[in-house]
């Protein structure tokens, strides 16, 4: 039997004795609601005594584990910071979505329940909603500051102008270790008390990320606001949403800055602010509208760190003026290695194509899957490499109605880029049509070198998307008034059905020899298997037109690894 303590014998026999000389009483003689209430008190404290006991002299392997070991486990449970961000990278919306993966640890049993509850590093995403629909009643995110106890916090403050000295209180408790900051405004008339919460906040020793938003449509124009809150020399994020701010002191430790919905975006506060950030690596602007009265900038702006830069839902036009602004030279000379832009494919979307300042080796990725690959739809992603460095570009509409077939993305490749140093091109695309590789052929005159693999959702892939891609491959080398891609030497295939060799190499094995007979026969001829598929396989299903290859290519590989198709090295 279980060994139980005298303070718990002794209640129990209490209780029992209670109880015993009630149901001994007269029949007649009445027993009074509050004595039952009362009864009922004492036999739940002495049973949590009992289950108490038990827990502790019993442990289940659950319970044996030690308290240290149980808090890494609900840290990775949590996944606090930026795994909750928003979609937009903001902090996250509401505490409990933050929170929801520790409720049911909390409820397995009483050990559980106190280390989760006092360890405080789980407790440091705080959503605090002081508007008017929610008032000044306490809610249970108020309790996460007392859970959270010293440990650095993510605050997100939501506020209208008749909370502000709540939200200054909050400020002034907890600022000293607030980490990452939102505030975040419902209205017009609270965007003004912006500056007066920025000036609370005296200790920035360990902010690293602020973000100010202002939801609402602002019909008359962005606010600027202006404040001081002194150097925050550890700042690394910067985020803008609807709201214009200028720091009056340097920003040292600033690496990325993200500007949502500033409508117009002025010349003159751009440089101001990015004059500020001397380390400044990544800039992001979305649904910006540029300033349209102001003429092309004379002088570039300070970006002598900048290696991302994203436009996104803006204007062609926007974009078109943004670049105005000294932004093509930095582009060019290869310092800004990413560049993400909404575009239209076939349409111009810059002033003019960009000319890299590079090595005249030059090599180009594509990237144009189908809808079913990922759940954001089709995209366009090309990497420009040289030895020097790598640019990049990511594309994506915002229609999915204008998108069109995947093939035709290829036409937007050149009205970003100048192809005429390309040497090396791989092709990984959901759908081939055969004017638009003409099309795109006619842009790369000294090309040598090209790749091409059909590429969709694994469930999607069938025998029907592997023909139309040897089709137009086949056709383009067959091509011969005018001859596209003269310097062509190299040529690779990525397949997915080695089966398919015998079907179809009977018409590659014509367009080689009709373009062998114009004086531009190849070198080689590399083909690849998926992984899921023996490379052995594809060697017998080729074997019978592999003589007849060799007739007009020097040299056949039929079943080589993807390493040899496309080295990472250019």
């Amino acid at each position: 039997m279980t060994a139980i303590s005298y303070g718990t014998t002794s209640a129990a026999r209490q209780l029992l004795n209670e109880v015993i000389s009630l149901l001994d009483r007269h029949p007649q003689e009445a027993i009074d609601q509050q004595t039952v209430e009362n009864v009922e008190q004492t036999a739940h404290r002495a049973v949590c005594l009992l289950r108490q006991r038990f827990n502790e002299t019993n442990p289940t392997p659950f319970n044996r584990m030690p308290p240290e070991l149980l808090r890494l486990v609900f840290e990775l449970l949590r996944q606090p910071c930026s795994a909750c961000s928003g979609p937009q990278g903001l902090l996250i919306s509401d505490s409990a979505s933050s929170y929801r993966p520790l409720t049911a640890p909390m409820l397995v049993s009483h050990k559980w329940y106190r280390v989760i509850r006092q360890h405080a590093a789980l407790w440091t995403d705080i959503v605090l909603e002081l508007t008017a629909r929610h008032g000044i009643r306490p809610r249970w995110d108020v309790h996460l500051l007392e859970w959270s106890k010293e440990a650095p916090i993510n605050l997100r403050l939501e506020f209208t102008a008749g909370q502000v000295a709540q939200c200054e209180s909050v400020l002034q408790q907890h600022g000293d270790r607030i980490c990452r900051l939102q505030l975040f405004t419902v209205c017009v008339a609270s965007v003004h008390e912006m500056p007066r919460l920025l000036s609370t906040l005296v200790d920035h020793s360990r902010l690293t990320r602020l973000s100010l938003s202002l939801p609402n449509p602002m019909d008359m124009g962005t606010p600027h606001i202006r404040a001081d809150p002194g150097p925050m020399l550890c700042l690394r994020e910067l985020v803008l949403d609807r709201v214009m701010w200028v720091p009056a002191h340097p920003l040292p430790a600033l690496i990325a800055i993200r500007m949502m919905g500033i409508q117009p975006l002025l010349y003159e506060q751009l440089s101001a602010l990015l004059s500020l950030a001397p380390s400044l690596d990544a800039l992001h602007l979305a649904a910006t509208m540029v300033d349209p009265s102001r003429p092309p900038a004379t002088s570039p702006l300070p970006l002598s760190h900048l290696r991302t830069l994203t436009l996104t839902h803006m204007l062609a036009s926007d974009v078109q003026k943004f670049m105005t602004w000294q932004l093509l030279p930095a582009v060019e000379d290869m310092r800004i290695h990413k560049l993400t832009l909404d575009i239209s494919p076939g349409r111009p979307f810059l002033l003019r194509p960009l000319t890299l300042s590079c090595e005249p080796m030059l090599r180009l990725d594509v990237f144009a899957p189908g809808p079913r690959y990922t759940d954001r739809g089709k995209h366009l992603s090309f990497a420009a490499q040289s030895d020097r460095s790598t640019f990049s570009l990511d594309a994506m509409s915002r229609r999915e109605s204008s998108w069109g077939d995947g093939a035709f993305w290829l036409l937007a490749v050149p009205t970003v880029l100048h192809l005429y140093s390309l040497t090396s091109c791989r092709l990984r695309l959901s759908s081939w049509m055969q004017s638009t590789l003409y099309g795109f052929a006619r842009h790369v005159p000294n090309l040598q070198h090209i790749v091409v693999q059909s590429v969709d959702a694994p469930e999607a892939a069938t025998v029907v998307g592997t023909v139309p891609m040897v089709h137009a491959l086949s056709k383009l080398l067959q091509k011969d008034d005018p001859v596209l891609c003269p310097t062509l030497v190299s040529v690779g295939i990525r397949l997915q059905f080695a089966d398919l060799l015998n079907s179809y190499l009977p018409g590659l094995v014509a367009a080689l020899a009709v373009r062998a007979q114009n004086g531009h026969r190849l070198r080689s001829l590399l083909v690849c298997v998926t992984p899921s598929q023996s490379p052995a396989r594809c060697a017998p299903a080729g074997s019978t037109h592999k003589e007849e290859l060799l007739r007009y290519v020097e040299q056949v590989e039929l079943g080589c690894s993807p390493e040899e198709l496309w080295s990472e090295k250019p």
